[in-house]
């Protein structure tokens, strides 16, 4: 064998040139892949817990609400899946990075969102808007894949009627049948 083929075959490993010139045993790009496949399985073994509220969260019919939830400490839960769920009711789904419609109860369709941009930072908090009075309850944020002790949240929101706004010039009348 020649000496250049000898340098050329040392170089290659599989048909596929290496990362160095050594003799490693793993190409550039397969090095690459198991560094990020590392780099998220660390992800998933956070020690994070999620966090809902202690306090129940009020709203008046019709308006839009925040429902808070986060992760402590903050933890990039954005190539995560988080539910949301009303008892078994599934509220809103986010998964593979983008929301899952198709998944939700028909009720909420259309309704629901999560703070994207905010994923990042561990923020998970649900915003419903046009707040019906069957809206109240028990809700549970969840993050299956956390591999923390706390990986459901909860949130209570009360839902109050909105108030009869009396006009201040008319005189009220009262039917006395």
């Amino acid at each position: 064998m020649c000496a250049l083929c000898e340098s050329e075959s040392k170089d290659r490993v599989g048909g596929r040139k290496t990362a160095t010139n050594d003799n490693s045993l793993y190409p550039a790009a397969e090095m690459k892949l198991l560094l990020v496949l590392m780099s998220s399985l660390s992800l998933v073994d956070a020690d994070s817990d999620v966090i809902g509220s202690d306090k129940p969260v009020t709203v008046t019919v019709s308006d839009n609400v925040i429902l808070p939830c986060h992760l402590e400490p903050p933890f990039n839960v954005r190539n995560l899946t988080v539910e949301w769920k009303r008892g078994e009711t599934i509220v809103h789904i986010y998964t593979n990075r983008k929301d899952d419609p198709g998944r939700q109860d028909k009720n909420f369709r259309g309704r629901t969102s999560v703070f994207h941009e905010e994923m990042i930072r561990g923020n998970i908090s649900l915003k419903l808007t046009s707040i019906t009075e069957l809206d109240a309850g028990s809700y549970t944020c969840f993050v299956p894949k956390l591999q923390s002790q706390v990986r459901r949240g909860f949130v209570n929101l009360t839902v109050e009627p909105v108030e009869q706004k009396k006009d201040k010039g008319s005189p009220t009348h009262k039917n006395s049948e």
